[in-house]
This record gives C-alpha cells, sequence and structure tokens, in this order.
C-alpha cells in the first residue's frame, strides 16, 4: 500500500508522507543515535535524544530545499502544488494541468532547491564554528545540518541523475538549447524564402 498520509499545508503547500516516511526517521534517528553515542561518547539517552534532534533536522533540511523549489517556482509564474516526502527524501509537486512551460522556467525552478540548501548549509557550518566553544553538541548538530545541507542537499541533488534537480537541469537546459537552434534555423529559412520572393518578384517586374 503506497497511500500518502496528508500532513497538513505550509506556504500553500499541500505536505504528505508516504509510509516509507516514518520508517525511514526511525532508522535514520537509530543510526544517528548510534553516531552520538560511539562517535561524541554520549551515554545511551542522551544520544538518543540528540539522534532525534539530528533525524527532525534532516527532515527540516528536506522541507527548506523544496521550499526553494516553491519559492522559484513562484517567481516564474508556474507555482508547485505541495511535497511528498518518501524514504528520507522528497518531491516537489507541480499542478498536473499548468500547461507548457518553457524549458527555462524549468531550470530555474530547479535552482531554487540547491541554492537554498547551499545558504542553509553555509549558515549551519558557521554556527557550528561558533558554538564549538560553547557546547559540544550543539556544534556537532550545527556540523551535521551543514554536511547535510551541502553535500546532500546542494552537491548530491546536482548529479546529473534522473531523479535529481541536476538531471532535470541538464534535460530542459538541453531542450531550451534545441529550441534556440530550431527557432534560428526557421527564422534563417524565413529570410531566405522572403529573399526568393522579392527576387522572384524584381525579375517579374522586369
Amino acid at each position: 500500500m503506497n497511500k500518502s498520509i496528508k500532513l497538513g499545508t505550509i506556504a500553500d503547500l499541500e505536505l504528505s508522507a508516504r509510509p516509507s516516511a516514518p520508517a525511514a526517521f526511525l532508522g535514520v534517528w537509530a543510526l544517528l543515535a548510534l553516531l552520538g553515542f560511539r562517535g561524541l561518547g554520549l551515554k545511551p539517552p542522551k544520544a538518543a535524544a540528540v539522534g532525534f534532534v539530528a533525524a527532525l533536522l534532516h527532515w527540516f533540511s528536506t522541507l527548506w530545499h523544496h521550499l526553494g523549489h516553491a519559492r522559484a517556482a513562484e517567481q516564474t509564474g508556474y507555482p508547485m502544488a505541495g511535497v511528498t516526502f518518501w524514504g528520507p527524501l522528497a518531491t516537489s509537486l507541480y499542478p498536473p494541468d499548468e500547461g507548457a512551460v518553457a524549458p527555462a522556467l524549468h531550470v530555474q525552478r530547479a535552482l531554487g532547491g540547491p541554492l537554498f540548501s547551499l545558504l542553509l548549509g553555509l549558515a549551519a557550518g558557521l554556527a557550528g564554528l561558533l558554538l564549538r566553544p560553547f557546547s559540544r553538541v550543539a556544534a556537532a548538530l550545527a556540523g551535521f545540518t551543514a554536511v547535510d545541507n551541502l553535500l546532500a542537499f546542494t552537491l548530491g541533488a546536482l548529479l546529473p541523475l534522473k531523479f535529481t534537480d541536476g538531471g532535470a537541469i541538464l534535460a530542459w537546459w538541453g531542450k531550451g538549447q534545441r529550441r534556440i537552434v530550431i527557432s534560428e534555423g526557421a527564422r534563417s529559412e524565413e529570410r531566405g524564402a522572403r529573399g526568393r520572393v522579392a527576387s522572384s518578384e524584381e525579375r517579374g517586374g522586369e
């Protein structure tokens, strides 16, 4: 059963989650708690609490990434409809009846998420440096958020794969370039046809 569970709305976006999302949250929580126990030397209860907060930060980063897509989509005039969480990731949803969208606008919408993630990653990295003298745990959480956003949601999202923003950018950029070439070719043919007609008319006048 793969039916999505409605979570509510935020910034006019319908949020939903597939059954794989809660299972992924538990798995990520357990993994991060283990890292806190072994990597930071925390006692099990504190490691579990820190792992839970880190898991929440990952899902916040996921939502933040898609809010970047939503912001960019709003600027193009073709807004997003919602976000569906699945596993440890999510997918941006667009209206099925939005009509034809220019390739350049598709590229703009795809770039919005990595840009937001880049900004959050840099801010979290700075926060980690500032927090280091005061709290090792807080600095570690900020550092995790920085790495998560910079590696997974910025660099990872820009990889040229079919299911990533980078794949979408590459696909729509190619279509945009082909459209420009075709348009230029059509204009050249049109100018050539006009030239032939004009030449023919001149000969007829003679």
